[in-house]
């Protein structure tokens, strides 16, 4: 199964007082154009890709080339699919639950900063509001705050 890595290395979630916060959970669940949980045959190599969600933990030390603070998770590509796919994505651990929809274009096939996952520059993107109204303040650091 082809993927693409999401990745915060050297830009860790922080808190208010811009302390690294390790222990925080990013789910990531392939979605279809109406929301629902979506499993799909990847168009061009025939891989199922099943549905489900994929969770990603912030480091709570720094261990095995990340530092507090820091994920790394691979994702497939939701420009494969036969229909249009997108990634609800869920941050739980910050002030409430932040969540977001995103696509994740094949692009080049190389790794995409959680920036640039985050704010949607890419082409395809369409949804820039986070889903239940709150508010991540962004910064080169990834300050997370409260909505």
């Amino acid at each position: 199964m082809v993927t693409r890595q999401i990745f915060n290395t050297g830009n860790p979630f922080l808190n208010a007082n811009n302390i690294p916060v390790g222990g925080m959970v990013i789910q990531f669940q392939l979605i279809d154009s109406t929301g629902q949980p979506a499993d799909v045959f990847d168009r061009i190599d025939g891989d199922y890709i099943l549905p489900g969600i994929i969770t990603a933990v912030t480091a709570s030390i720094s261990a095995n080339g990340l530092n507090i603070g820091e994920f790394v998770v691979d994702l497939w590509p939701t420009d494969r699919g036969d229909r249009e796919l997108m990634y609800a994505v869920r941050i739980l651990g910050a002030p409430g639950t932040r969540s977001f929809i995103r696509p994740l274009p094949s692009g080049d096939g190389s790794d995409m900063a959680w920036y640039t996952f985050l704010t949607g520059e890419f082409p395809g993107q369409r949804d820039t509001e986070y889903g239940d109204g709150t508010t991540i303040t962004l910064d080169d650091g990834m300050i997370i705050e409260g909505g």
